[in-house]
């Protein structure tokens, strides 16, 4: 007799594990098949330059080594949008009280946002632009499409709208 019910608990173990393993496998299909799959580059995308303009001749202008002070008039737009992003105009952020920076709000997803601590474009160093790719309950993000691009692409922007 207590062969047979070790067996029985054997076999109630086995067909638990499959059943578990089989609820697993339809929650992962479920899952992987609402979410959409971010742009992959395509073989011709072209590279968007980054805007320069001359110093006047004789001029030996030095570059601000951060932001400029005073509103966020000076924040950065995009020169034309680039096929990676389409930002119409970034919001200021800065840092929270934890010290992470602060980033566009979930229920906004088509906005991106300048580190306003970040020299603007043109300046010597990185210019900082935020923003989501996407999102479960809203869908694409204003980056969405950074996917499309390839190795070597690059993306200008311009102070100013």
């Amino acid at each position: 007799m207590a062969g047979g019910s070790g067996s029985g608990s054997a076999r109630s173990w086995t067909m638990l594990a499959v059943l578990l393993a089989l609820v697993g496998a339809v929650a992962l299909v479920v899952a992987v098949s609402g979410q959409q799959s971010a742009p992959q580059p395509a073989a011709d995308v072209g590279v968007v330059a980054m805007e320069q303009t001359a110093a006047p001749t004789g001029s030996t202008a030095v570059a601000p080594s951060g932001p400029p002070a005073g509103s966020f008039a000076a924040a950065p737009a995009p020169a034309s949008p680039p096929p990676a992003a389409d930002v119409a105009e970034p919001v200021s952020l800065g840092l929270q009280d934890d010290g992470t920076v602060e980033v566009p709000p979930l229920s906004a997803v088509d906005q991106a946002g300048w580190y306003r601590d970040s020299p603007p474009p043109g300046a010597v160093g990185p210019s900082v632009l935020l923003g989501h790719v996407d999102s479960a309950e809203l869908g694409p993000g204003v980056f969405f499409r950074l996917g499309a691009l390839a190795p070597g692409d690059q993306v200008g922007a311009r102070m100013g709208g």
